[in-house]
């Protein structure tokens, strides 16, 4: 006999929510010997046999089916990790949600599909991933329902139907988690180089699963989190809860309800295409400060962006869901920005001498999604908001920015980082304004490649991260802050592009 009543949706949250604070080996039976089931030994598999006592399936329907109210109720766990720093947790992995059937698939819209209901209504645990210990050893941490909000719908559906476009136009090997929002096609891990057969292309396919993006499922996590606990409670996702709360949707207007992501932005964008950036403040009412140059503040484009797209100077809803980067650029005369596009500064041993490339923060960077706006200088000196594009790296590119990270890393791993100091015209050691010497690295130069290259994070040198490796040429076992950039040449291919 279950110990759950599998017909009664509050039954079975109530049963699930006693795992709260245990393992599976405490919440579990005395006497359970944990085993693989069908080959199988991931915590999601071991929480359904020997927690909720059903064989792990592929089917398609819920696994309580008959759970009511609702018309089903499906468990799903997910995998939690520490930000950077320890500073609370979050959801470090996509959540699976089911196999994609090119063969079926497509015959459905997303309302009728077997996967809508499926999803329709999850049981959600969140438990905390280590690697040093057994799936039955790890902590569960939260456990709670969730359904698909009214205002994700949408996006949702859109993103299904981009996926099911692709299949029917035989296109399924070209299917990229890039293509869509919230629901992506990620790869099944079933194998490396395993194909299967797509019905209107005689083109093998990678097997594929419908997943919620990692950054959705951190939205989720924290409107749980804010909707029903404590602040107690809340303390332990603390930045989780501060990147996802207080988000500001674009603004939609009684028709606006069938348009895709791409179409709103553009919606509320075009009305202020052609208009300066000063127009746009006082229209809009956006504070702002001029510098000694008469230029605004670094914030101010895309303050402008978000104050257009949602009528608040907050980050956008759907952007932070779909861990898209909103970015700002001013295209100069020659068609290009006047600078390059810098990234977070990296520490020399923790960012790269003891990280791999997977794990990069870089790698991070390259393969997210940004929607760029451009504002274009005008013979007065100010900038018209002049279109926009949602944009993701090409494949070749991002192996060009492994080949650039490869080769920092083996500057930094060997001690090569530096040819001399810098001195003047009189041979004279050449001082920053804070007194240290100037130094010449041996990091790759913008010339070295199209698409990015390496230099300092801001302009004071006296600002160092810790070598892994003395430097062998000065001995010195510092130096200033460094980071990559996407060149600007490569930033102005994109803005033609369009």
């Amino acid at each position: 006999m279950l110990p759950y009543n599998p017909k009664s949706s509050e039954s079975i949250i109530k049963y699930a929510k006693k795992l709260v604070k245990q393992t599976l080996r405490q919440a579990c039976d005395k006497d359970t010997v944990f085993k693989k089931v069908d080959g199988k030994g991931s915590f999601g598999n071991l929480l359904e046999y020997y927690y909720f006592k059903y064989k792990p399936n592929q089917n398609a329907h819920a696994d309580f089916p008959e759970a009511e109210p609702g018309g089903g109720l499906e468990l799903k766990s997910t995998g939690l990790l520490k930000y950077k720093g320890n500073d609370g947790y979050r959801v470090n992995e996509r959540l699976s949600l089911r196999h994609i059937s090119f063969e079926e698939d497509w015959k459905n819209t997303f309302l009728e599909s077997s996967l809508f209901k499926k999803i329709k209504n999850l049981l959600l645990v969140f438990f905390i991933r280590d690697d040093e210990l057994l799936d039955e050893d790890l902590l569960i941490k939260l456990v709670d329902t969730w359904s698909i909000p009214k205002e994700d719908l949408p996006t949702i559906i859109h993103d299904f139907n981009i996926i099911i476009e692709k299949i029917k136009a035989g296109l399924a090997h070209e299917l990229s988690s890039s293509d869509t929002n919230y629901l992506e096609p990620s790869t099944t891990g079933e194998g490396h180089g395993k194909t299967v057969i797509q019905p209107f292309s005689k083109i093998p396919a990678k097997p594929r699963r419908f997943a919620f993006k990692p950054s959705y499922m951190n939205y989720v996590l924290s409107n749980i989190l804010i909707e029903r606990y404590s602040k107690e409670e809340q303390k332990y996702f603390k930045t989780c809860i501060k990147k996802y709360a207080n988000l500001k949707p674009i603004k939609k207007g009684k028709n606006d309800v069938n348009l895709t992501f791409e179409q709103l932005i553009e919606k509320r964008l075009k009305k202020y295409y052609e208009h300066s950036e000063f127009e746009i403040a006082k229209k809009l009412s956006i504070d702002y400060d001029l510098d000694t140059y008469g230029r605004p503040d670094k914030s101010f484009y895309a303050r402008i962006i978000k104050k257009i797209l949602s009528g608040e100077e907050q980050e956008i809803s759907e952007l932070v869901k779909a861990d898209i980067t909103l970015k700002a650029v001013r295209i100069e005369s020659n068609r290009k920005p006047k600078q390059s596009m810098s990234s977070p500064a990296f520490k020399f041993i923790e960012d790269i001498y003891n990280t791999d490339w997977e794990e990069s923060d870089w790698c991070q960077t390259v393969k997210k999604r940004y929607l760029f706006v451009f504002f274009k200088i005008e013979s007065d000196g100010s900038y018209i908001l002049e279109k926009f594009k949602i944009w993701n790296m090409p494949k070749k590119d991002i192996e060009e920015c492994k080949k650039v990270w490869t080769h920092t890393k083996n500057i930094i791993s060997s001690g090569n980082i530096f040819n001399s100091y810098i001195y003047d015209k009189k041979g004279k050691l050449k001082l920053t304004k804070f007194g240290k010497p100037w130094k010449k690295n041996n990091f790759p130069k913008i010339k070295d490649s199209k698409v990015c290259h390496v230099r300092p994070h801001g302009n004071d040198a006296s600002n160092v991260y810790d070598l892994p490796v003395p430097d062998k040429k000065i001995g010195v076992t510092e130096y200033s802050k460094q980071c990559f950039w996407l060149n600007s040449g490569y930033i102005g291919d994109i803005y033609k592009s369009i």
